[in-house]
């Protein structure tokens, strides 16, 4: 059994001008339409235009931007000079003890395992939050870790914090690199939190510095 569609265009002289329509001849059965090609003809229009504007450079760039203000990420990092990584590490990947170190934090204890409580601030304006360690790489010594809980406004924080040699011909000497994603802040802008991080980071290095210079005028 064989099925047959068959269309062709045709032009039909009228009392006033040639008019074009599709000839469908299905099985033999003939079938004029005098609107099928206008109605082709703007369906064709109408895909293309959802097709160029769908992969249109503007478009691209428009849906970049709106991910790009859904989520926040950013890097700080600060240098130390004298102590090496392998000796500056250990004191990071103390999970518990980072308010030794981090100005920006005055007290931090354990809750549970991986589990900790951090407060700083002070002046009636206490910032608190409670944060999961996440992972540990101690061969690229850094570790990860996010925020669960807090009084700042902070739905998601993620943040990486870790410890490289620093740039050079290997004279001695660390960087610290802090890196975050978070998602907006109401009423916090993305640079004063930029800001925050590096200013505490830069606080950090100089207190690693400071301990490891103390340590080695002691002998």
């Amino acid at each position: 059994m064989r099925f047959v569609y068959q269309i062709s265009l045709r032009i039909v002289p009228t009392n006033s001008s040639p008019f074009l329509y599709f000839c469908s001849d299905i099985d033999g059965i003939k079938m004029m339409n005098y609107f099928h090609l206008l109605f082709v003809f703007k369906l064709g229009l109408s895909l293309f235009h959802c097709l160029r504007t769908s992969y249109s450079p503007d478009r691209r760039l428009r849906l970049r931007m709106a991910a790009e203000k859904e989520k926040w990420e950013g890097k700080a990092t600060a240098e130390v000079r004298g102590p090496t990584a392998a000796e500056v590490w250990p004191l990071i990947e103390d999970f518990f003890a980072i308010h030794k170190w981090l100005p920006t934090v005055d007290t931090c204890h354990k809750l549970d395992e991986g589990l900790r409580y951090c407060a700083g601030g002070g002046g009636g304006d206490v910032k608190w939050c409670r944060e999961r360690l996440v992972s540990v790489d101690s061969e690229n010594r850094c570790l990860s870790y996010e925020l669960l809980e807090s009084n700042m406004g902070f739905k998601s924080y993620r943040s990486t914090i870790g410890v490289e040699p620093a740039a050079g011909d290997g004279g001695g000497g660390c960087r610290i690199v802090w890196s975050f994603a978070a998602d907006p802040v109401e009423g916090l802008r993305y640079g004063d939190l930029v800001g925050y991080i590096d200013a505490g980071l830069q606080g950090m290095a100089a207190k690693f510095q400071k301990a490891f210079s103390s340590s080695s005028s002691s002998f």
